[in-house]
């Protein structure tokens, strides 16, 4: 999957360039198994709500965790629908860690881009990063980073599948 993925959406993104549309595509150089080698980044565009924000009037903390599954699911629709399907049947994936750093605040209506990259895959387990991007006037000021990892359960949250995610 992720080398289909890669030969489709292989070409650089160039900064300042603007990138439209949710689910686009750009690639970062990163580390993966000693090599450094071109890895996309799946894009993501968010329009933060009043919904989504406190009494203060800045996002509320966990909005950043649940844009990291919004991310993730479209991210599957678009690339990977066989997974999708499989959810509907024995696969089963849970959150083994989730973590967010916050840099700077977000409010009602900011312009968001998530930037999702792989970061390993070990056993069951899939580990991305994710940066968060204020867009606004033409550029873009990181505001979050944070790093999820999921796990397979093949045998379901309540079955011994949980055992051997560790969890």
């Amino acid at each position: 999957m992720l080398h289909r993925f890669e030969k489709q959406n292989g070409q650089r993104h160039k900064p300042g360039q603007n990138i439209t549309g949710i689910g686009s595509m750009q690639t970062s150089t990163n580390m993966l198994n000693r090599q450094t080698r071109v890895l996309p980044a799946y894009e993501y565009r968010h329009v933060v709500t009043f919904e989504e924000t406190n009494l203060v009037g800045n996002v509320y903390y966990v909005n950043h965790l649940r844009w990291q599954g919004c991310c993730r699911e479209m991210f599957l629709r678009e690339y990977a629908p066989d997974i999708l399907r499989a959810l509907e049947n024995d696969l089963c994936l849970v959150t083994a860690h989730c973590a967010c750093d916050y840099l700077a605040e977000l409010t009602a209506f900011a312009e968001v881009l998530l930037r999702m990259r792989l970061k390993q895959i070990v056993q069951n387990r899939i580990e991305f990063d994710f940066e968060y991007w204020r867009c606004q006037e033409g550029k873009e000021d990181l505001v979050a980073r944070g790093e999820p990892s999921w796990a397979n359960c093949p045998d379901g949250v309540g079955g011994r599948g949980v055992e051997k995610a560790g969890l």
